[in-house]
């Protein structure tokens, strides 16, 4: 299963949820890192699984975009994370 890790307080319970109710070695945590701010939070918040919940967490942060800006609205991002999901590796 994929739980879909962006550095919000959402995410970060939805993915305390995905760890206590199932194998934390078949959960793929995914995150898109979009700007510094978001990436200093999800680098923060995998070592705090980590150390807090179970070793055995999978994580895989991508950024997608060409050129010098990125998507600088949240317009996309649904479908982002969708997209990621879909193509993450099985764990």
């Amino acid at each position: 299963r994929v739980s879909l890790l962006s550095g919000g307080l959402d995410s970060f319970c939805g993915a305390l949820l995905a760890l206590d109710t199932g194998d934390p070695s078949q959960t793929l945590f995914l995150s898109h890192a979009d700007n510094n701010p978001v990436v200093a939070t999800q680098n923060r918040v995998i070592p705090w699984l980590q150390k807090n919940v179970t070793a055995d967490i999978l994580h895989v942060s991508t950024g997608l975009w060409v050129g010098a800006r990125p998507e600088s609205t949240m317009r996309t991002r649904s479908l982002l994370f969708l997209a990621l999901a879909a193509a993450g590796p099985s764990p």
